[in-house]
């Protein structure tokens, strides 16, 4: 969904004064996961190859968000079955409100509702501290 806001020029990319992706990479993967030898380690060119989602930018802003409608309501089919299977974890709910609210946000938007505002969406952590739900403004 972020890369439909990119875009359609809601959003610009962030440029990093301090580091690269590169370097947050290798400080986040390397040093932690050098000592296992199964499964291999991935390094940053594979990483690359695996998020590679030029063929993305090719897409209208509606199919890049029908697929991100796509992917979220996958998300949330499978967080209704871990929420049976584990009841009791506080984390499945807040998971599953971000899914479920991302997924309609994207089938708004895919459907061109303030599709002509230019405004930044909004990310709210209230409902999970690490994944927000997003809001159209």
């Amino acid at each position: 969904m972020i890369e439909s806001f990119h875009i359609s020029g809601k959003m610009t990319k962030p440029t990093f004064l301090y580091g690269s992706e590169r370097s947050r990479f290798d400080h986040r993967f390397h040093p932690a996961f050098a000592a296992f030898e199964r499964p291999q380690v991935r390094t940053y060119d594979q990483y690359l190859e695996q998020v590679d989602i030029k063929h993305v930018m090719d897409q209208p802003v509606a199919t890049v968000l029908k697929f991100a409608l796509d992917l979220f309501s996958q998300a949330k089919l499978n967080l209704e079955k871990l929420e049976k299977l584990l009841p009791e974890d506080p984390e499945v709910p807040s998971l599953l409100k971000v899914a479920k609210t991302n997924a309609v946000v994207a089938k708004l938007a895919a459907g061109g509702h303030k599709a002509d505002s230019k405004e930044a969406p909004e990310f709210d952590f209230s409902a999970h501290r690490h994944f927000p739900t997003v809001r159209l403004r």
